[in-house]
C-alpha cells in the first residue's frame, strides 16, 4: 500500500512540473533580418547566338531578374581558412564525403521554383517575377532564349501561360503560383535589400547568420537546382518528366554548390539574443 500512494504521489509531481513549463523555455524561435546584396551583383553576363547563330557573349545591366536564389543558415561560426571564399566552420568529419556545417536554421529569399513550362526547370527563381508578362519579355528579349510550348512553339503571350500553368497544376488562380507576385527585393540605390526570416531556428548566444546567393552561370543554370532527381513528377499525356527543385544539404554543404561568380557573406552578422534584427551583406564576389 505504502508504495503505491508513493507511486501516486510522484506520478502527481511529474504532472505538476509538465503543467508549470512555459513555452518562452524553448530554445528555437524565428529569427527575422535584412539581406543586402550589391547592385553589381545583378549585372551578369549570358551566352546567347548572334544572327549568324553564333554563341557571344551579352552583358545585362543591373536587373532584379538577375538575381539568384538565396541561402541563409544559423551556424555556431564562420572560418575564413577553409576555402577561398568565407564558409561556416566545419563539424566532425566522419568520412571524406561529410563535411557537415551543421546549421541550427535556415531559409531561402527566393528559390528554384517550376513555372510551368519544361524549358523553364531550374531557370526561374520565386520572387524575381511579378507576372507572366515579366517572364516572357526576360526571356525572349534579354537572356535571347524565348519559352516554347509542348509543341515546340514560342509562347508569346499571358493568357497562354496562364492557361497551361492552370492546365497542367489543376490551379484556379495566380495567388496559388509561387513563382509570381511580389519582388522579394527593393532597389535601395547602392545595393538590393530584402527582408527575410529564419522559422523556429535553434538559438545559441554568439551563433552568426551567413549565406550566399547562386548567380546564373552564363548558359543561365543553377547549380543549386537539381532537374534531375528533384521536385515532383508531371504526367500529363506525353508531357513527363521531372520538374526540378532545390538540391538536398545546401545548408549542410554548401561547398559543394558554391561556384565562381556567386556572392557570399563577407561578415557575418553575430547573434547575442533572438531578438536581434540581422543584416547579412552578401559582399564577397568569388571569382
Amino acid at each position: 500500500m505504502t508504495t503505491i500512494r508513493t507511486f501516486s504521489l510522484l506520478v502527481a509531481g511529474v504532472s505538476l512540473v509538465g503543467c508549470a513549463y512555459e513555452e518562452d523555455a524553448l530554445e528555437h524561435f524565428d529569427l527575422t533580418g535584412k539581406v543586402r546584396i550589391p547592385k553589381e551583383a545583378a549585372e551578369i553576363v549570358v551566352t546567347v547566338s548572334d544572327d549568324d547563330g553564333n554563341q557571344t557573349d551579352r552583358a545585362l545591366d543591373a536587373d532584379v531578374r538577375n538575381l539568384g536564389p538565396v541561402y541563409l543558415g544559423v551556424f555556431p561560426a564562420v572560418d575564413d581558412s577553409l576555402f577561398d571564399y568565407p564558409h561556416p566552420e566545419i563539424g566532425p568529419v566522419l568520412s571524406n564525403n561529410s563535411l557537415d556545417v551543421y546549421p541550427y536554421g535556415g531559409t531561402t529569399v527566393g528559390r528554384p521554383g517550376f513555372a510551368c513550362y519544361q524549358a523553364l526547370r531550374c531557370k526561374v527563381t520565386t520572387g524575381r517575377f511579378e507576372s507572366y508578362d515579366d517572364i516572357l519579355d526576360y526571356f525572349a528579349n534579354d537572356l535571347d532564349s524565348p519559352i516554347e510550348n509542348q509543341y515546340g512553339e514560342e509562347v508569346t503571350n499571358a493568357a497562354e501561360f496562364r492557361e497551361w500553368c492552370y492546365e497542367i497544376m489543376f490551379l484556379t488562380s495566380d495567388e496559388e503560383l509561387p513563382f509570381l507576385g511580389n519582388v522579394d527585393f527593393v532597389d535601395k540605390g547602392e545595393y538590393w535589400e530584402a527582408d527575410a526570416t529564419i522559422h523556429h531556428s535553434y538559438f545559441q548566444e554568439g551563433a552568426v547568420v551567413w549565406g550566399w546567393m547562386d548567380s546564373p552561370s552564363r548558359s543561365y543554370n543553377f547549380a543549386s537546382c537539381n532537374n534531375d532527381n528533384w521536385g515532383w513528377q508531371l504526367n500529363y499525356y506525353d508531357q513527363q518528366y521531372v520538374t526540378g527543385a532545390a538540391e538536398a544539404g545546401l545548408l549542410n554543404t554548401p561547398d559543394n554548390f558554391i561556384d565562381l561568380g556567386d556572392w557570399i557573406a563577407g561578415d557575418a552578422p553575430q547573434l547575442k539574443s533572438p531578438d536581434d534584427n540581422f543584416v547579412v551583406e552578401l559582399g564577397f564576389h568569388y571569382e
